[in-house]
């Protein structure tokens, strides 16, 4: 009997340490992606603080598109400018023009956006321009997922390399990882596993249902899937082109010309000048580095690398003085660019200032510290907010708005700040826009606009961004003051805000999301 005890000692003690060992190899795989695998440097043209450059009187221009709910009629009701900028600048520009716009599809959700359609105006658009202006220099780069991550092309892409104009996809690769649990660990075992033959064309058949249109689109591979989980996105909306004057145009928003997006309420600044000729450059520098990956083919990006040398001999970086503060000025900001002018702006408020801020996404952990010391200086805040409650017909929790608002009016209350919130009462689209103006005390001016979100994924470098920076742009300033009161007030009879009240999360739910929250902001695994 003591020797069967024993005996099946000594197989427990075995079983246990073959666990162990086991365990250790699992948590030694699990660990190893962390240890080896390093975000890489940023590439050229992005993380960039442009210098201020010039503005000649009017050449700054704010543009925006406006979406309010009228309840007598039950209708929603449209003021845009932002499109139909863009096609106007396409249609007057001699010899160049550069498009590049992170969502460009005709995809819809349920039910469809039918306002307008974006994705294929915007492709023909281009299209003619370069059969008009055979000479001209016509080049439009985008994000793969437009094509599902290595799906067929699009039509409007299709249609484009007919007409000769050369279509870029980013190279994500290049970008640092933004999901580093997942993204660590598949560029370490992705390509050891991509080497077994019967894995890879298991990955490679489509299988799942379609993320974005569902049953109406078409099914994705496990590798297609596996892509978009790292959460990489060339989030840009810029389009730069030639003016028939001479010179250059810069226009920088938050709209994407995407069928489902035709209603959502965006805004985007419009610049003549030298601060253009900084978007041009860096927007070169990005499609240079996507190529060879990035086109349609070795002779398409060959054709396209020369045209890249061309425009950068032809457009020069500027050598102007830097203009004063207090002189009408821009520059052109990128990535964690735009994070440092946002922190800026925020640390200067004091008594007399007020900024407003219409953001998508506000979640930003420094960034939300930096405005609660703003208002906590005296500066007077108003934040107008989407309620993050519909993403082309799928319904939202609320995160990250709303958690992140919480925390805000809480602290405002308590201590007596002049801080309010408000949110954009949509109805079926998206409150869009990520802006904020600045008026001092003393009458200064600023405009901040463009792509980035306000949070860690748009402003710490991952994610490609773009925005503008205008200073003491008189017209531009006045269109925003007479849009944000209209916003904030409901001014014109239209639904356009609702108070705080509204969507504030109570109990278990509003633990539950600040929880969600700051995991994901912590941890990068989420879409904002």
């Amino acid at each position: 009997a003591e020797g069967r005890r024993m005996g099946t000692g000594r197989r427990r003690g075995r079983r246990w340490r073959r666990r162990g060992a086991a365990a250790a190899v699992l948590a030694a795989a699990a660990v190893a992606p962390h240890l080896a695998v390093r975000n890489p440097p940023m590439p050229p043209g992005t993380a960039q603080t442009g210098p201020w450059r010039p503005l000649a009187p009017g050449a700054a221009r704010l543009l925006i598109d406006d979406t309010a709910f009228d309840a007598e009629s039950g209708e929603r009701v449209f003021r845009q400018a932002i499109f139909d900028a863009i096609l106007h600048t396409i249609a007057e520009a001699p010899s160049l023009v550069l498009a590049d716009f992170f969502l460009w599809n005709t995809w819809q959700g349920d039910p469809p956006e039918r306002h307008r359609a974006l994705a294929g105006p915007l492709a023909d658009a281009l299209a003619a321009r370069a059969a008009a202006e055979p000479e001209a220099v016509v080049l439009a780069m985008t994000d793969p997922l437009n094509a599902r991550y290595g799906g067929p092309a699009p039509d409007w892409a299709l249609r484009l390399r007919a007409s000769g104009v050369p279509v870029v996809e980013t190279d994500l690769d290049r970008l640092r990882d933004s999901n580093p649990l997942w993204s660590r660990p598949a560029r370490f075992y992705g390509p050891a596993l991509d080497r077994i033959g019967p894995l890879r064309r298991w990955a490679d058949r489509p299988r799942l249902r379609d993320p974005f249109e569902g049953a109406a689109g078409p099914r994705w591979s496990v590798r297609q899937a596996a892509r978009l989980l790292h959460f990489k996105a060339n989030h840009r909306k810029v389009l730069v082109a030639d003016t028939p004057e001479g010179g250059l145009r810069l226009l920088v928003g938050s709209l994407n010309p995407a069928d489902a997006s035709a209603a959502h309420v965006n805004v985007a600044l419009q610049a003549d000048g030298a601060v253009a000729v900084d978007a041009l450059r860096s927007e070169l520098a990005v499609l240079r580095w996507s190529l060879p990956a990035g086109a349609a083919s070795p002779e398409d990006a060959a054709r396209v690398e020369r045209r890249i040398d061309a425009l950068e001999a032809r457009f020069p970086a500027p050598r102007e003085p830097t203009p004063p503060p207090g002189a009408p000025r821009a520059r052109w900001l990128t990535e964690a660019g735009v994070a440092g002018a946002i922190a800026a702006r925020l640390d200067a408020l004091g008594p007399g200032d007020r900024a407003d801020l219409a953001l998508f996404y506000l979640a930003d952990r420094d960034i939300l510290r930096r405005i609660r010391k703003a208002a906590a200086r005296g500066a007077r805040l108003r934040l107008v907010l989407d309620p993050n409650r519909d993403a082309f017909g799928r319904p939202r929790n609320g995160v990250p708005n709303r958690p992140a608002a919480a925390g805000l009016v809480r602290a405002a209350r308590r201590r007596g700040w002049d801080l309010e919130v408000r949110w954009a009462d949509t109805q079926g689209e998206q409150f869009h826009s990520k802006a904020m103006a600045v008026a001092t005390a003393e009458g200064a001016t600023a405009l901040l606009v463009g792509s980035t979100n306000w949070t860690p994924r748009n402003l710490r470098n991952f994610n490609l961004e773009a925005n503008l920076e205008v200073e003491q742009a008189p017209e531009a300033f006045a269109a925003w003051d007479r849009w944000f009161e209209n916003v904030w007030t409901n001014g014109d009879g239209l639904a356009r805000t609702r108070p705080h009240e509204a969507f504030a999360d109570r109990g278990p739910a509003a633990l539950l999301k600040a929880l969600q929250y700051r995991f994901q902001t912590r941890t990068g695994a989420g879409t904002f």
